[in-house]
């Protein structure tokens, strides 16, 4: 194997764990198959608790339109609660089909943590005000008691009283804002999705950038070394063959770069933190992106 050669593998390597490093902490488990109309993933229900829950279940169907099931983790992992609700509502295909109606109840057990997903065709009588409460008025309670059963079946009855219209929809004065909204659902996840975005940007500007310059000047002084005809006083790209601190960091040969970096590191870097704070499908375009960027970078200077 040559020297070349085995720059390339380590190159190719390099790039792999990185990007498997970076999908590691943006995908979750895997979603188990569906048991209707309860998951039980933690063990925590008896197979009598969960005939009881399927029977208040069924009775919510029937009366209020409501598909409903449940689903219990032991723990989230790296995973967001809304992005695991987010996963299991798409992959079991929730409600009727046409009308989606689904109303899914994820409660990470050792995590504290609980979400409802709610169906498309169920938001207008459902907004997140009302989840909020279900969540916090009416399941934390009897959570904190160790009646998880109970704490489903009710919170899931509060759900469904809302939308026969048993239960009256709160003051419109109690509902946050739509800017309290958003800052809410950024704080809970966003902040998290956003800084991965940032990270892996700026990772891709100051790491790998200078990582792959200071190989690009190992191979072409080899290549001066191995081939007469090459000059590597003429290359620019190298800058002459002198191997100094800015042209590693900035590509200049004084340290203005740093100035240009330091606004990209801003500017588009606020906008990628916001768009990956916004959104998942963000992150992830971001991530691919940078993917490409870094193995085009490397396929660059592997063809030196």
């Amino acid at each position: 194997m040559t020297v070349m050669t085995q720059f390339k593998l380590r190159i190719r390597l390099f790039v792999a764990l990185f990007f498997c490093a970076l999908a590691g902490v943006a995908v979750g488990a895997e979603i188990p198959a569906f048991t209707p109309n309860v998951v039980d993933s933690a063990g925590v229900l008896t197979p009598a608790e969960v005939r009881e829950i399927n029977g208040a279940f069924e009775a919510i169907r029937t009366e209020a339109d409501i598909w409903p099931a449940v689903y219990l983790v032991d723990t989230l992992g790296n995973e967001s609660i809304e992005s695991l609700a987010e996963r299991a509502f798409r992959t079991w295909q929730l409600g009727q089909a046409g009308r989606d109606n689904g109303l899914l109840l994820v409660l990470a057990m050792g995590d504290r943590q609980s979400r409802f997903e709610v169906g498309y065709g169920l938001e207008g009588d459902l907004p997140d005000v009302i989840a909020r409460r279900a969540l916090d008025d009416v399941l934390a309670p009897y959570m904190r008691q160790g009646e998880t059963k109970a704490a489903i079946v009710e919170a899931f009855s509060y759900m469904a009283g809302v939308k026969s219209g048993e239960i009256s929809f709160p003051a419109q004065s109690d509902e946050p804002s739509a800017m309290s909204q958003i800052m809410d659902s950024f704080s809970r996840d966003g902040g998290r999705r956003g800084l991965l975005g940032w990270l892996a940007f700026c990772v891709c500007l100051w790491v790998f950038a200078p990582l792959a310059a200071l190989v690009s000047f190992a191979c072409a002084r080899r290549l001066n070394a191995v081939y007469p005809e090459y000059d590597i006083t003429k290359d620019k790209a190298v800058n002459g063959g002198k191997l100094s601190l800015p042209h590693l960091l900035f590509g200049t040969k004084g340290y203005s770069g740093f100035w240009v970096k330091g606004f990209l590191t801003i500017n588009p870097g606020v906008f990628i933190f916001g768009g990956g704070a916004a959104s998942k499908t963000v992150l992830h375009i971001i991530v691919v992106i940078c993917a490409f960027a870094v193995a085009s970078y490397a396929r660059h200077i592997v063809g030196r």
